[in-house]
């Protein structure tokens, strides 16, 4: 899902430049998904699961979560042309989790309520510390136009495997203590030869 949500966008984007209109993009995104949805329910005939949720005592605000897809989907439209692809896939990540915590703390639309602690809200900031990551942006923006966004990716998970082979091998704080083994240096090393081969080529 996390991949497909950037492609989706990008497509998008392509289709509302192409037909002018960001309300065409959504109407054609939305017509496709429920033309595969439906010969999904035929395919596994579960035609009759429309009928029990009419009759379930569902409230109105169940029937609702298309016209919030609606409301993502054609800000991301909107939004990647100004700020990119990686922006527009933060903003909406940090608007998510800001969310869920709003809905655990409040117990809102029937969730199990889950009161909001500390420590919940020091995780919480630190979760979003992470998904802006300044530096992450930072390092991001300037390499892709230099390498291209296969190899920055690449490198940033090899930068991402290596730290923590290190915080497993040297017991940082406080992990449990797991040494590395020559395997997996091995496996390093074909990760970082695989780089130089997608940078040669």
């Amino acid at each position: 899902m996390g991949l497909g949500l950037p492609v989706q966008t990008a497509v998008n984007s392509r289709l509302r430049h192409a037909a002018d209109s960001p309300l065409f993009a959504s109407l054609i995104n939305f017509a496709v998904g429920t033309a595969f949805l439906w010969t999904l329910l035929l395919i596994t005939g579960s035609l009759g699961a429309l009928a029990a949720a009419g009759s379930a005592g569902t409230s109105w605000w169940m029937w609702c979560g298309g016209a919030l897809g609606f409301v993502f989907l054609t800000a991301n439209i909107l939004l990647f042309p100004q700020l990119g692809s990686v922006e527009t896939a933060i903003w909406p990540v940090v608007g998510q989790i800001l969310m869920a915590l709003a809905l655990d703390a409040g117990g809102w639309l029937g969730t199990p309520r889950r009161s909001l602690s500390v420590v919940r809200g020091l995780g919480t900031l630190l979760v979003i510390g992470r998904v802006l990551g300044g530096t992450d942006v930072f390092l991001t923006s300037v390499l892709v136009p230099l390498i291209g966004t296969g190899m920055a990716m690449v490198l940033a998970l090899i930068g991402q495997v290596t730290g923590s082979v290190c915080v497993d091998h040297l017991g940082w704080r406080g992990a449990a203590r797991d040494r590395v083994v020559p395997l997996q240096v091995l496996g390093l090393l074909v990760m970082v030869a695989g780089a130089v081969l997608v940078r040669l080529g």
